[in-house]
């Protein structure tokens, strides 16, 4: 069975994953989407805590990339990764990044580990993700989510 809402926007995810971080995690804490990191890494933003909700492309099971002719339903693996950058201003205490980054990375899967989107017929399930990504003042923690597609 075809996905009616991925044929007609292949990111359809990306919108609803902020919709429903802003729902779950609280308005202290800002959501936006980003196209790549260096969106994320911007040493000119000044805010504590951000929430980036970005494409992390996808994959095709068993090979049915291959298969797939002719407008043929197929199923597609969509990875999209929610990075929460904290920022520090100790740059002394680099501790203090992931002691304040714990709590909100639990809030984050919690809100989207085994979530159904709507438009999706199967819930996002976490996946091994990236490596975090360290800079002097600011830290970025990475969750990759996973949802099984048919186009």
């Amino acid at each position: 069975m075809s996905n009616a809402a991925a044929a007609a926007d292949y990111l359809f995810i990306g919108p609803l994953i902020e919709q429903r971080l802003r729902a779950q995690i609280g308005e202290n804490v800002p959501v936006e989407g980003v196209e790549h990191m260096a969106q994320a890494r911007d040493a000119q933003d000044l805010r504590e805590l951000v929430l980036y909700v970005m494409w992390g492309g996808d994959s095709f099971a068993g090979g049915e990339a291959s298969r797939a002719r002719g407008g043929e339903s197929q199923r597609v693996f969509q990875r999209w990764i929610v990075w929460l950058r904290v920022r520090n201003a100790s740059v002394a205490n680099k501790a203090a990044r992931s002691t304040r980054a714990g709590p909100l990375l639990s809030a984050v899967h919690k809100a989207l580990a085994g979530w159904t989107p709507e438009g999706a017929f199967r819930p996002l399930l976490r996946t091994q993700g990236p490596a975090p990504d360290y800079q002097a003042a600011s830290g970025l923690y990475p969750l990759a989510f996973e949802i099984n597609l048919s186009l």
